[in-house]
Order: structure tokens, then sequence, then C-alpha cells
């Protein structure tokens, strides 16, 4: 019970942080101006936790107090596979993820996706998914932009598309600009 009421603060603490860096100014290109959003420090670190810091302390209370039957043992080795696996997701998304803002448009690089781009006029749709906590950018082609809500400078990123893209074009996007600028809560 103890458990679990810390784990819940932890965690509630910890995306309060991301929450908040989030709404942080960009970083901006001093020579062309451009805009760069990437992942907060935190969501950095915590990838590397995951990665790294986790898998050996599992490591660690399993050499510290041996299981007693094989089965454990196994379950021990999964636990850390697993963790690390998704530590290394996560890490990978928190460092190559980025969303850079131009005069021309949008560019975005993933890990999952690769780089992607696409200037204010092509964009024909922006969608909001509050379960992913994502805009959907939807270019000509088909070709699709994610940008995920918490990134730092995400403000200004809802604000550029509000200059730059015609406001019919956004209105599947309304809820989550709203969330982002702070003009209402989401559901």
């Amino acid at each position: 019970m103890v458990t679990k009421l810390i784990t819940g603060i932890l965690v509630a603490i910890f995306m309060t942080i991301v929450i908040v860096l989030s709404r942080r100014a960009p970083k901006i290109d001093a020579e062309t101006g451009e805009l760069l959003l990437r992942h907060s420090s935190p969501f950095r670190i915590l990838g590397l936790v995951a990665l790294v810091g986790m898998p050996v302390f599992i490591a660690a209370l399993a050499i510290k107090d041996p299981p007693q039957k094989s089965s454990d043992w196994t379950a021990v080795v999964i636990s850390v596979c697993l963790i690390g696996t998704l530590g290394l997701l996560l890490t990978l998304e928190a460092t190559i993820t980025y969303v850079r803002i131009s005069d021309r448009g949008i560019e975005s690089r993933t890990p999952w996706t690769g780089t992607k781009a696409m200037t204010w006029s092509e964009i024909l749709e922006v969608r909001y998914s509050g379960s992913s906590c994502w805009f959907v950018i939807i270019g000509v082609q088909g070709t699709k932009i994610r940008v995920y809500q918490w990134l730092v400078g995400i403000e200004k990123f809802v604000r550029e598309l509000i200059l730059n893209v015609d406001q019919t074009k956004m209105a599947r996007a309304q809820a989550g600009i709203d969330y982002v600028l702070g003009k209402k809560r989401m559901n």
C-alpha cells in the first residue's frame, strides 16, 4: 500500500515537472530564427535510468538476495531485459526526436518515422489526439507529422500553427489548442 502511494506521488511529481518544462520557450537558432522543440531533460534522464539504472538495481537485488528457484531467475532475467529494452526505446525517443519550426514550415524527426517536413501551405489538416497527447499535422500525399504535447516549447508551436495555418484546417485540433493555451480543461 505504502509503495503504491509513494510510486503514485513520484509519478505525479515527475509528470508535473515534464508539463511545467514543456511550457518553457523552445530553443531558437540564433542564425536562422528557427524554433527547436525537444523533450525535456527529466524525460531524457528517465530514459537513461530505465536503460541502465533499473536493470542494474534489479540485478544487484538478485545478487544480494538470490532467488531460490530457477523460474525466479528466469523472471529476473526477463525483467532486466524488458525494462532495459523499454529504457532503450525511451532513450531513443527522448534524444532523437525534435520538431523544427521555421517561416517555411515544419520539420520533424523521430527514431520511428525518420525525418519528415512540410511547408505551411502543404498542411491540409491539423488534428489532436487527447489519448496519445499529440497533434497530427496532415499534409499533401498523406504525410503526417506528430507533435507530442510534452515537448519543450509546445505553446510556441501552437501559436505558430495559429499564425500560419487556416483556422478551418484546425477544427479537429481545437481541444488540444485550448488545452495547451490554458483556455479550458481537457475532459
